[in-house]
């Protein structure tokens, strides 16, 4: 018994698994085994480049990753191991003494491997000194393990380990996901107690690894660019750029950077890229990050109609974010039409979980799959100091890795992209970023190279190559035959909140048939147009519609399923607009409207196909309004004429902006010289203040570099506003670059958005119902509620978690500032709604034609805001909690609430 320990001690007594009834199962000697199978079986997948940077006997490492269970202060764990053995205090964290053993061996050379074996739990574990081991007859029974190891046919350790970071978490990830398989009872059930055989257990591991699909495989051989993406083309020959790719040498792994004019296809060339790539056996998978949730949804549905091309005998890749899981589920209640609206019989809550516990269904598997969509937080979780950051850069180790929109971050995630890209270069990944406005020095940043003197003269179109060790080129690029020649029209304002001279020329313009898009840049600008455009025109002359995020989600989500009536009944705005203004799909009509104002705010800047045929927006920089100006004109609808934007410009700036002082720049630039930095817009506003016109895409590189150059000649007042913004940068790069240290600091939770995003603003959920039952149980749930979108959850179906439930209470919940509500006067969500939510969320309901009011579950309902909701509007605050607290700093739009 060990209460009897001494020299005989074996290792083979020590318990690693125990039972579901806490009883001992399978031994440390025999998971062990297991995992080092698993490993092998990993192994046998990566390409050999990959392969390469992991050293021989990666396999014994991984199946040495527990043998600190074989320790006192891990086996006192079961008290049904050995009922007398003596309780002490010990070291009990097994993996930290894993990493010890290691340390120990060949004198103390393989430190970084150790390091990686301890940090199989998600955590690295530092180097503090340990507490007690146990002393000499513990350490004799570890050896006995490894020895045992090694006689059931695993390979010697490695002698040293002199390569550098990349590898060492490339081996970690390797290693975690070997454990994640090797402790799966689907998999080895603890009942199979030992001694097992390697042979017949590396039979397993090789099952297993071959019915997750890990490794992919190779597309369908020599196909042409024309069938891949036929239903994208709809008949058409490739534009000029998606040419280029097409005519590209055999590509081989590096940095590729695609920079184009919006919608001109770039999404295709980087997949067109990714499928040569993996036809010669150069990348073994997919990666597509987004910037936000509603982007990736959007591409989503793009990646998979590729992929049913290239694999005609089935991949399906999962779209990874932090809610994607929700994204499985049926999204059209009951109410709104007669199929897809509740579970059917053979869809009961007990098998939704079953499928949503499929391997890949978190966020942090998704990305292990071959082929997949998501956000690029979940790319850049893998190199900030996140909880398992190393299996997140084993899983895009060797793949394409498209960054998409990259223009459109701030210093803080840009920066954290930089290292990311120089990171997956490291793991013979390919990086493919796409842009259409990257500066000179975004574009240098991602190379990893200076700036260049003579930037401007870089052209465009252009593809950027860099392969290792070598400077980058350009691939030579037919220019653009044809322009698009822009006219661009300043509006002068009073200010931002006076705009009714924009307000009787967008409804003017709709009047005559024009489909106007008017972009504003905050939430509460965009609302209050909305209302004027609505009080401006006659009898619902033209189609009239607002676009943000703060509306409940079920309004933004995707409804391919429903009638243009039904999205319209139903108040679904973004399914609405897109099939509107968007091009027409094959099974769906076109609807565009004969003249009509979107209002929106950024939501639809970037990665949405809305055609425009004027465009008006708010001043913005330069990249954002080029961005915008990729809605006007997208698509071909014969002769519009010249497409024309309207700039709405503040007086003060658009008359004086050199002469005035810094305050009285933010001054005339209100709320939204809080959204962007006041000296970026002053830049922008003295290169556009006399462009008569714009054309795209040749005058795209001219006005970037004019805008974001070093200037000599600004005025004397402009220079406090640069010191403002380059202590912010500063600051921000900072944090960054802190962000990403891993060692002498705790690791944060891996939540998409923690630690990848920088924001002085935080956001909470709020859930909207119709109606809720006055009864409760005596834990205070509510026996059933109406949710906004017409669903109906009663207490008793909702007590034990069931993802339909989670579904439509998702779909029913909105971003809002966390300043409207302070977390002082808000009650707690019942229990049985409060299972549904990992983030901070308060609950209101809305009266519907009695009130646009909600009544907020507060407990103070005399301190509590005024915060309202209208189908057509969104929510809004119309008076704070505190005066005192109004925080108009940030009205800015943020996407989908993600950050």
């Amino acid at each position: 018994m060990l209460a009897a320990m001494g020299h005989g001690l074996r290792h083979e007594e020590c318990w690693a698994k125990t039972t579901e009834d806490g009883r001992p199962g399978i031994s440390v000697r025999d998971h062990c085994l297991n995992v080092g199978c698993v490993a092998e079986a990993l192994l046998t997948l990566l390409p050999p480049q990959l392969q390469m940077l992991i050293p021989p006997g990666a396999a014994t490492l991984a199946a040495l990753h527990d043998i600190g269970k074989v320790s006192p202060g891990f086996q006192q764990k079961c008290d049904h191991w050995q009922p007398s053995f003596k309780r002490e205090a010990r070291e009990s964290c097994h993996q930290r003494i894993s990493q010890i053993f290691l340390e120990s061996v060949n004198n103390g050379r393989l430190r970084r491997w150790a390091e990686a074996l301890g940090a199989h739990h998600g955590r690295v574990q530092g180097y503090d000194a340990p507490g007690d081991l146990g002393g000499k007859a513990w350490e004799q029974a570890r050896q006995d393990l490894l020895a045992a190891l090694l006689k059931a046919g695993f390979k010697p350790l490695p002698q040293e380990d002199a390569l550098g970071e990349a590898p060492e978490w490339l081996l970690a990830g390797l290693i975690t996901l070997a454990d994640w398989l090797g402790s799966d009872e689907n998999n080895f059930s603890p009942k199979d107690l030992g001694p097992l055989d390697k042979a017949i257990q590396r039979e397993k591991a090789d099952e297993i690894v071959k019915r997750l699909e890990l490794a992919g495989a190779r597309p369908v051989a020599d196909m042409s660019f024309e069938q891949v993406f036929a239903g994208r083309l709809n008949g058409e020959s490739p534009r000029p750029l998606q040419r280029e790719i097409i005519a590209a040498p055999q590509p081989v792994p590096g940095v590729y950077i695609i920079e184009d004019v919006m919608g001109s296809g770039k999404t295709e060339a980087a997949l067109w890229l990714a499928y040569r790539l993996m036809a010669t056996g150069q990348a073994r998978g997919l990666y597509f990050g987004l910037p936000t949730r509603v982007t990736s949804d959007r591409i989503h549905r793009r990646v998979r109609e590729y992929l049913a091309k290239v694999y005609p005998h089935g991949v399906e890749p999962p779209l990874v974010h932090g809610q994607a899981w929700l994204k499985e589920m049926p999204s059209v209640p009951p109410a709104w039409k007669d199929s897809g609206g509740t579970p059917d019989e053979d869809e009961t809550p007990q098998k939704q979980v079953e499928a949503a516990r499929k391997w890949f269904a978190s966020s942090r598997c998704g990305l292990l799959a071959p082929f997949a969509v998501g956000t690029v937080d979940q790319a850049l979780l893998g190199v900030v100091a996140a909880k398992w950051f190393f299996l997140r850069q084993f899983a895009l180790a060797g793949k394409v890795v498209v960054l998409d929109e990259v223009h459109s971050y701030d210093l803080y995630t840009g920066t954290l992209i930089q290292h990311l890209v120089k990171r997956l270069c490291e793991l013979q990944a390919t990086p493919v970023i796409l842009s259409a406005t990257l500066t000179a020095k975004q574009r240098a940043d991602l190379l990893g190279e200076a700036v260049p003197t003579d930037a401007a003269d870089v052209p465009y179109p252009a593809i950027t190559v860099k392969t290792s060790g070598s400077p980058s080129v350009l691939l030579p690029v037919v220019a653009h035959t044809s322009t698009k020649t822009i006219q661009v029209s300043p509006i002068v304002v009073p200010d931002f909140d006076d705009v009714t001279i924009v307000v009787s020329q967008a409804a003017r313009l709709a009047d005559e048939g024009q489909n106007v898009v008017w972009i504003r840049n905050t939430v509460r600008h965009a609302q209050e147009s909305y209302r004027m455009l609505n009080s401006e025109r006659q009898s619902e002359a033209f189609e009239l519609g607002l676009l943000h995020s703060r509306f409940p989600a079920f309004q933004r989500a995707s409804y391919p399923q429903l009638t243009l009536e039904e999205l319209k009944k139903h108040h679904l705005h973004e399914e609405r607009w897109l099939w509107m203004l968007g091009k027409p799909e094959s099974l769906r009509a076109d609807v565009r409207p004969k003249g009509c104002v979107l209002v929106a705010t950024q939501v639809v800047e970037q990665s949405v196909d809305i055609d425009a045929d004027v465009l008006i927006t708010d001043f913005a920089p330069t990249d954002m309004l080029l961005q915008r100006l990729g809605r006007l004109h997208r698509h071909d609808r014969g002769n519009r004429g010249q497409p024309t934007a309207y700039l709405v410009v503040p007086q003060a700036v658009a008359e004086n902006s050199r002469a005035l002082s810094a305050n009285e720049i933010k001054k005339s630039l209100g709320s939204v010289g809080r959204v962007y930095a006041p000296y970026v817009l002053v830049r922008t506003w003295k290169e556009w203040q006399s462009l008569p016109d714009i054309s795209l895409p040749t005058g795209i590189r001219r006005l970037l570099d004019k805008t974001y150059s070093d200037s000599t000649d600004d005025p004397a007042d402009w220079q406090e506003l640069y010191d403002e913004i380059k202590a912010q940068r500063d600051r921000l790069e900072k944090l960054a670059l802190s962000a990403m240290s891993v060692q002498g600091q705790p690791l944060a939770p891996d939540h998409e958005g923690l630690g990848t995003r920088f924001s002085n603003q935080r956001q909470i959920l709020l859930l909207l119902v119709r109606w809720v039952s006055g009864q409760k149980d005596k834990l205070g749930n509510l026996d059933e509620i109406h949710l906004l979108n017409g669903s109906k959850l009663k207490a008793k179906d909702t007590r034990q978690f069931n993802l339909y439930a989670a579904r439509q209470l998702h779909l029913n919940a909105a971003t809002i500032p966390a300043w409207w509500l302070p977390k002082a006067i808000r009650n707690p969500l019942p229990p049985m709604l409060a299972q549904y939510f990992v983030e901070d969320v308060t609950m209101a309901v809305y009266l519907g034609q009695r009130s646009d009011q909600l009544v907020l579950n507060t407990n103070d309902a005399s301190r509590a805001p005024v915060i309202c909701y209208h189908p057509l509007e969104g929510l809004w605050l119309q008076k704070p909690a505190d005066k005192r607290a109004i925080q108009e700093d940030y009205d800015g739009e943020n996407e989908d609430g993600m950050f």
